[in-house]
């Protein structure tokens, strides 16, 4: 059985980036599918992130937990942090030539690792490159906004969701919301295996009025 995940995140999140290291170490060999979820932590409607704002939440909660996990980042020194629509964007052109998983991987690095300004579309340009789709092609989109509509249909589900927070992993029925360890997504993901496998089938029938 293909254990069916579903991931909100967002690219400015740094908990996100956190948390997306220790799920993807738990999935590894895994029979499930897993669906990227856009979430946009600072919509235009909220004030921008600066990171100067976030220096004494990086260093007293986000680097020891990143340093305790073995991830490695820093905060991002831009001014303003940027907004992340066009960047969700560019992750649906990915996921529609299906490199969303690799195009999140190389966004998240850019970010958090190598300090760029991934809404910069010329950045995203390189990501795209480096992932092998047509980078003109990627630009076009994200110029005309080919995909502002799916994001918004994206965002509403978030909504509709009641997903107020970031990382948040729906695993099978199960919510999980913040980092969470390896072993933790690997139990939740073997206890929705273990129900699947456990339904008792034995009364599972059709006959000529219907099935059970």
């Amino acid at each position: 059985m293909t254990i069916e995940i579903k991931v909100f995140s967002d690219y400015v999140c740094p908990f996100c980036y956190i948390g997306k290291a220790t799920f993807n170490e738990a999935i590894k060999n895994k029979n499930v599918n897993v669906r990227w979820m856009p979430f946009e932590l600072r919509p235009s409607s909220a004030p921008p992130i600066y990171p100067e704002q976030m220096q004494g939440l990086f260093d007293q909660a986000v680097k020891p937990l990143a340093e305790r996990l073995n991830v490695n980042m820093s905060l991002p020194e831009m001014s303003p942090h940027p907004r992340t629509p066009i960047i969700h964007e560019g992750f649906l052109y990915a996921k529609e030539h299906n490199k969303g998983t690799e195009y999140n991987e190389m966004v998240y690095k850019m970010f958090w690792e190598e300090q760029k300004d991934i809404g910069d579309i010329a950045v995203l340009k390189e990501v795209v490159k480096q992932i092998d789709l047509d980078a003109d092609e990627f630009e076009n989109a994200l110029n005309t906004r080919k995909y502002k509509n799916e994001l918004e249909a994206y965002l509403k589900k978030a909504a509709e969701d009641h997903i107020s927070s970031i990382p948040t992993f729906i695993i099978g029925g199960q919510r999980l919301q913040g980092v969470q360890s390896k072993e933790t997504i690997e139990q939740l993901i073997q206890a929705e295996s273990d129900k699947f496998n456990s339904t008792d089938l034995s009364n599972a029938s059709c006959n000529i009025d219907g099935c059970d």
